[in-house]
Parts: structure tokens; C-alpha cells; sequence
């Protein structure tokens, strides 16, 4: 009984902690200021200016589901990972099935894309939207989580096309909302 109290206590601890803070890369932060502007709260292109075979694409592959993992796109990887993705080549190269890919403009749109732990395994996304600042770039997604919730361990994949993108570090900030 008590390597399993210990065990729930270490669990929770943890869901606490990765509440707390969640990151996914964190090289362009340096606290420092910038002469240069900042662009705040760029958003994604919505569903109804992209064609409907990209967004039914990653609606089938990258589910926003809690609970189910995708079956091409981070298969056995468990941590947090953004990407930003700028050619097709460059999407191909992280798939783990051979799977027919979207036509996606990637002369004008940059792909952010990726997988984030979260200590819930109810959740929504509400919004995004990044932020551009000299160092790095800053994804701020908005999860949503019931007011009460089961302390485990999920993942949250996320994707959005944006206007081009200088390939910059890229952060991750996790807002969660109940």
C-alpha cells in the first residue's frame, strides 16, 4: 500500500509541475530587449480559407482528440516537439507512414506543427496564435480543461499555417483555461 501511495503522490507532483510550466524550446529567451519591432498575436490561417483536403488531412492524422494518438505524425516519440515546417520535403522526412500529403503552399505558408505533454486527458484548444520577436518565435495555445479532472499524463497535437515564417527558435506557451 505504500509504494502505491508514494507512486500516486509522485503522479501528481509531476501533473502539477508540467502545469506549471510547459515549453517546448526555450534557446531564444534570453530576457534581453530588442530595438527591433514585434509582430503580437499573428493567427493561423482559418479553416474556411484553407482547401478542405488540408484541413480534413490533419483533422484525420493529428487528432484533437485527448486520449488518441496520431498515426503518422510523432509515433513513438513522447516528449514535447514543435517543428516548423517550410517544403514538403520537410513534412515528408517527419511522417511514419506512407500516406498521401495535402497540396500545401509552402511558398507563401510556414506549417507549425507539433506534440505537447499535457497533465490532463481532457482538454480542448481554443485558440492560437504566435507571437515574433527577434530571438524566437512564440506559439501561445489556449487549452481548455474541465474544472475538475483526472491527473494524467496526454498528449495535445496542435498544427497551423501561417503566413512565412523566418525559421527562428521556436517556443511553446501552454494557457491553461477552465
Amino acid at each position: 500500500m505504500k509504494k502505491i501511495t508514494t507512486f500516486f503522490l509522485a503522479g501528481a507532483a509531476f501533473a502539477a509541475l508540467s502545469a506549471a510550466f510547459v515549453a517546448c524550446n526555450t534557446p531564444g529567451n534570453q530576457g534581453g530587449k530588442s530595438d527591433e519591432p514585434e509582430m503580437i498575436g499573428l493567427l493561423p490561417l482559418s479553416t474556411s480559407d484553407l482547401p478542405e483536403e488540408v484541413s480534413a488531412f490533419f483533422e484525420e492524422h493529428l487528432p484533437p482528440v485527448s486520449g488518441i494518438k496520431s498515426d503518422c505524425f510523432f509515433v513513438g516519440e513522447d516528449g514535447d516537439k514543435c517543428l516548423m515546417i517550410d517544403s514538403g520535403e520537410e513534412l515528408k522526412k517527419i511522417l511514419h507512414s506512407p500516406i498521401e500529403l495535402p497540396n500545401i503552399d509552402f511558398g507563401d505558408h510556414t506549417l507549425i506543427i507539433g506534440q505537447q505533454v499535457v497533465p490532463t486527458t481532457s482538454f480542448s484548444i481554443m485558440s492560437q496564435n504566435i507571437d515574433v520577436g527577434s530571438e524566437a518565435i512564440t506559439l501561445n495555445l489556449t487549452v481548455k480543461t474541465p474544472e475538475a479532472y483526472y491527473a494524467a499524463l496526454s498528449h495535445l497535437y496542435y498544427w497551423g499555417l501561417y503566413p512565412k515564417l523566418d525559421n527562428n527558435a521556436i517556443d511553446v506557451n501552454v494557457i491553461y483555461e477552465k
